[in-house]
């Protein structure tokens, strides 16, 4: 009861603190974005392509759970595509909503235009806005990584790994998020994957292009996979920094869920990637 009362009070002081911070004017939000658009050209990872098994690997990594994982095995071909290394930050999308007149309360978070967290309470509408809202700023084709391309990314080109850490093992506050408290951790706080990319396992859990289906994957393409056609639910892959903890943590890059298009938890965020023109 009294840690619950501690963090209403610190989130309580945090807002009153933002909303004392004077406005940026437009001409310090363009500068800004045009500072977004130069980082992330330079924070785009290549990523050659390949073949790779996709999908739940065995029972030594983990209790699998019907539907939560990316079963059955499937072979995959993907293309080489360009993946941030970071997942998007509060500070980004601050900038985007206040530039396109968007009210940061529909984000139920103070965001800050300094923060390097990643940002959550987003919906997959909103994700797919700000790497469209990159792609016109920066007439380069961003976008959401599809479900394969994010897993083929994180396991590092398709390897064999259980963890999308520097080493593929699973070591709270070393190379995985500890006990954060309230917040993610800053997005490069703890190592990157051998491919070079931050927070696939304990940042926060991340939008991807594909509608949802449960079968899918019964019959997916083996070239390029982007989803069904339509859906209700888009698809969201890994962990986030709160189940670093506890035992649900057991498969984070084979953990999969979705959620409706407009719908924003506190523990979703994304990552853009990029089509190789």
């Amino acid at each position: 009861m009294y840690s619950r009362y501690v963090i209403t009070l610190a989130i309580l002081a945090f807002a009153i603190t933002a909303c004392n911070m004077p406005e940026e004017s437009k001409e310090e939000l363009e500068k800004k974005a045009d500072e977004i658009v130069k980082r992330y050209a330079e924070d785009m990872l290549l990523v050659k392509g390949g073949t790779f098994v996709m999908g739940y690997q065995d029972e030594s990594y983990g209790v699998f759970v019907p539907d939560q994982y990316d079963a059955p095995q499937h072979e995959v071909t993907i293309n080489d595509f360009y993946l941030s290394r970071y997942e998007a930050t509060e500070g980004d999308f601050y900038v985007f909503a206040k530039l396109n007149n968007l009210s940061l309360h529909e984000w139920n978070n103070n965001l800050s235009i300094e923060s390097r967290s990643p940002v959550s309470h987003v919906s997959w509408n909103d994700s797919h806005k700000f790497c469209t809202w990159l792609a016109q700023r920066s007439s380069l084709p961003y976008r959401l990584p599809t479900e394969a391309e994010w897993e083929y990314a994180a396991r590092s080109r398709g390897q064999d790994v259980k963890h999308a850490t520097n080493d593929g093992t699973w070591k709270v506050g070393v190379n995985i998020a500890g006990n954060e408290g309230i917040s993610p951790p800053e997005i490069d706080k703890y190592p990157h994957n051998p491919l070079g990319i931050y927070g696939m396992s304990d940042g926060v859990s991340e939008y991807v292009y594909d509608w949802y289906a449960k079968d899918y994957f019964l019959n997916s393409p083996q070239n390029n996979p982007t989803g069904p056609e339509t859906g209700n639910k888009k698809v969201i892959r890994g962990r986030h920094y709160r189940q670093t903890l506890s035992d649900d943590f057991e498969n984070p890059m084979y953990a999969r869920n979705a959620d409706p298009v407009d719908y924003r938890s506190m523990y979703n965020g994304f990552r853009c990637a990029q089509s190789i023109k």
